[in-house]
């Protein structure tokens, strides 16, 4: 049995602010940016953002306000808005979070990305625009980033299991228990390095993970396999890998010294490109059963992709999975 990440809780892989093009920005504010700061010298800025569940972590300039400045931070549902203002004579924080989650908006702020102040919530529509303005004062960012969520979750383990998140010196920092469907969810203030450790209904520990780093929105899994694949001999990873080509071969090792049976491949596709896979490269499927592989084998699994007319130049993902 193995713990090992399988979806990263990164949504967006660079800093929308400071990479997007123009088009992608609404509303009338004033702005420059460079490669890494992103400047709102006036008025009001938005940008479309169409996930069901997500967290953004600002790291922004601490700026002291007089009477007639203020910062926002908010999101909207194009009626309504939520978020997190910064006024005269409040705590000016260098970090600010929202949260969308299970239909609600919450707002944090903080002055080292570790100790976090609620300053509030409320129940919302799913939002549509993430936006800033400021009145007064140049509001500068520094850095800008978009995760799944404000959870760390861990997939396949029994329920009534008790998993503790400890830091690299063995401090606790959570502790949570595994509900009936073998899922467990740890709210992390902040992104660590750390181990799990998983205790049964007895108090007796049964897991200890390696030491790992740990981030917003990360998923991991318990699998029961030790298999690893490999793509023009890259381990390949929860990390996005590209393809140089619509068919193309990967091959699954055992990597382990048992011999495994009736091992399942499947394609989890959520756009509407074809994906099959073969063991042959002559019969295609969604899904095959391979009836055994013996220690240190080695599998090709081929792969063909027929890409849907209206995405011929977009990269859509796809993942193998295997159970």
């Amino acid at each position: 049995m193995q713990l090992v990440k399988v979806k990263d809780g990164l949504l967006e892989l660079d800093n929308f602010l400071t990479t997007s093009p123009i088009e992608d920005f609404l509303g009338n504010g004033e702005y420059h940016r460079t490669p890494d700061k992103f400047v709102l010298r006036s008025g009001e800025i938005e940008r479309k953002i169409d996930y069901d569940e997500f967290l953004i972590i600002v790291d922004k300039e601490a700026t002291e306000l007089s009477p007639d400045d203020r910062f926002e931070f908010y999101l909207s549902d194009g009626t309504n808005k939520a978020g997190i203002e910064e006024i005269y004579n409040t705590e000016y924080a260098k970090y600010w979070k929202l949260i969308y989650h299970d239909g609600y908006i919450q707002g944090y702020k903080s002055n080292d990305s570790k100790i976090w102040f609620n300053v509030g919530g409320i129940k919302s529509n799913k939002p549509k625009y993430q936006g800033f303005k400021t009145k007064g004062k140049e509001l500068t960012i520094n850095n800008y980033r978009v995760y799944r969520g404000p959870y760390l979750t861990i997939q396949n383990f029994y329920p009534g299991t008790l998993v503790k998140l400890l830091d690299l010196d063995g401090n606790l920092i959570k502790e949570r228990v595994f509900s009936n469907n073998n899922e467990c969810n740890i709210f992390l203030d902040y992104p660590i390095g750390g181990t799990l450790e998983f205790y049964n209904q007895l108090g007796e520990l049964i897991y200890k993970s390696n030491p790992m780093f740990f981030s917003y929105g990360d998923v991991f899994m318990f699998t029961e396999y030790n298999l690893q694949l490999f793509y023009k001999g890259q381990l390949l990873t929860h990390k996005t890998t590209t393809l140089y080509s619509l068919i193309e071969t990967v091959t699954l090792r055992n990597n382990s010294d048992e011999t495994y049976s009736n091992i399942n491949i499947s394609i989890n596709n959520l756009n509407d490109d074809e994906i099959t896979i073969s063991k042959d490269n002559n019969n295609f499927y969604e899904s095959f059963i391979i009836e055994e592989i013996r220690p240190k084998e080695e599998i090709e699994i081929y792969i063909k992709i027929i890409k849907d007319r209206s995405t011929l130049f977009r990269m859509n993902d796809f993942t193998i999975e295997i159970s």
